[in-house]
């Protein structure tokens, strides 16, 4: 897709396309740093033709509109008449992604040129010479050709006020001032709840987190009012100068008033204002919970029919659960109360093998699984993070050298017969459900630790050692791991390969 302009596009051709030696390097430019190298733009894209100072420029990728917020505004369409649409008023609604709004029209009796129209449009590309310049689409789908889905705008904003005018077609031509287009409008900010309060310090020790699905990024602006969850877009999909994958912001939440906080300080309840990637702003209510300095869980409840504050248990029944760790992490200790070699058997088949927690190396835990006619296959996870809770042991795992890859939670709970493992996206411990048929097993508990040498058992020893305690096994339950399709784990049990799917 070809978006124009730097500071004047045109379709030209024949010209070698550089940028003169005296512009390159690193400028600033209306609070933003910008590279310009001997052919690109940071963020506005490269170079295919030039012109004297006049360039043509490739970029697919959209940019942050030049002014924020929800706006009501009137309107003329001057294709028609100079009249005013004054009332009912038209819209703007803000978008959790800041290239992108929401134009509401409204149609005016008696006015021509009026209609009821809901159009969502993402900015492209922001330029000032000598007024001040938009470009972007209009991306409803029953748009289908470019002419209609293009245009261009000059806009003047000040404070809380605004004109702006719209081209008639794709280019910039016929716009004299932000006041005089086929369309012009004038604006009026509707201005965000004020906001009494400021989200946790410690949200603030890393500057981005992400979920266990490796999905969702959690970035904390400064000032700690706006937290910002991003959906990250498959590697690939698109590039900034900086090798930084795009996400889009799905949710921007801002804080309004603090309603709850526990006597440890590790719970926190919010009451905050919120905008989605639907263009669709309300009031919910946060909760956000401390499990360790690198784990955090945030409940997002419900949008709010009022603006009354009671963000108490109910809200949270039902909310939406992220588990974030730091977007990068390094390995930590496998839990030191569970460190051990397991043996474990598999009660919905005739697999048997071993569980190594920390004994091989401290950060891992090794899989091992023999099954009858099936060679042996073997599963390394690297351990993230680790607590306590209700006593019950959390790790949050991955597989070794796959940043990006998705984590996984495994609950540990100890009891008389071994030790039971549930795994699931979460840390939801008993609220978990199975899709599918999955494995059940039981780890038993080594009764010295992890010896000086690990050897491996043979087949027949570890068929022994199953016998012998599989009447402890019955009747309870064991070890559900879930392996996600994109991080490859199989474990092979009786000929056949189960894929353990666990949900929320």
């Amino acid at each position: 897709m070809v978006i124009w302009y730097v500071f004047l596009a045109c379709v030209l051709y024949g010209s070698e396309c550089m940028f003169p030696m005296q512009w390159r390097g690193t400028w600033y430019q209306s609070r933003t740093i910008i590279d310009i190298s001997i052919n690109s733009i940071s963020r506005k894209g490269t170079c295919l033709q030039k012109d004297g100072n006049r360039f043509l420029m490739l970029n697919n990728v959209s940019e942050p509109c030049p002014f924020q917020g929800s706006y009501t505004f009137t309107y003329a369409n001057a294709t028609m008449t100079n009249l005013q649409c004054t009332h009912p008023v038209s819209d703007i609604r803000a978008c959790a992604d800041e290239s992108k709004f929401k134009f509401i029209f409204k149609h005016c009796p008696g006015v021509p040129g009026t209609h009821d129209q809901v159009l969502d449009f993402q900015c492209l590309a922001t330029w000032v010479n000598g007024e001040k310049f938009m470009y972007g689409l209009f991306t409803e789908p029953w748009m289908t050709q470019d002419e209609y889905r293009y245009r261009c705008f000059m806009h003047s904003f000040y404070g809380s006020s605004g004109d702006m005018s719209m081209s008639a077609d794709a280019t910039c031509q016929g716009l004299q001032n932000p006041t005089l287009g086929a369309v012009s409008m004038s604006f009026s900010r509707v201005s965000w709840p004020r906001s009494t309060c400021t989200f946790p310090r410690y949200l603030a020790n890393q500057n981005k987190w992400r979920d266990l699905s490796g999905r969702i990024r959690l970035e904390v602006e400064s000032g700690l009012q706006v937290l910002r969850l991003k959906e990250r877009l498959p590697l690939g999909t698109m590039m900034y100068k900086d090798g930084s994958a795009v996400a889009v912001s799905k949710l921007v939440l801002r804080c309004v008033q603090s309603v709850g906080e526990s006597i440890s300080g590790l719970i926190a309840d919010f009451f905050i204002y919120y905008t989605n990637d639907s263009c669709v702003s309300g009031y919910q209510c946060l909760r956000i919970i401390k499990r360790d300095e690198n784990v955090i869980e945030l409940y997002v409840g419900d949008s709010l029919n009022s603006t009354d504050a009671n963000c108490d248990s109910r809200q949270f029944e039902m909310s939406t659960k992220y588990v974030m760790i730091p977007d990068v992490n390094t390995s930590v200790a496998c839990s030191a109360s569970q460190k051990g070699i397991y043996q474990y058997m598999d009660k919905a088949s005739d697999c048997t093998g071993m569980v190594d927690i920390g004994c091989t190396h401290a950060d891992e835990i090794v899989i091992e699984t023999i099954c009858p006619l099936i060679k042996k296959s073997v599963s390394i996870l690297q351990c993230l993070q680790s607590w306590r809770l209700d006593g019950k042991a959390f790790l949050i795992t991955q597989q070794p050298g796959q940043q990006d890859s998705p984590a996984m939670c495994l609950t540990l709970i100890e009891t008389e017969f071994g030790m039971e493992v549930q795994a699931d996206n979460y840390c939801e411990g008993d609220r978990w459900t199975v899709k599918k048929k999955f494995l059940n097993y039981l780890l038993y508990t080594p009764p010295d630790g992890c010896p000086l040498k690990r050897d491996i058992q043979s087949d027949q020893s570890i068929e022994s050692d199953r016998l012998q305690n599989e009447g402890k096994a019955k009747g309870h339950t064991g070890f559900a791991i879930q392996w996600d399709a994109n991080i490859g784990v199989i474990l092979a049990c009786a000929m056949t390969v189960y894929c353990v799917i666990v949900h929320r």
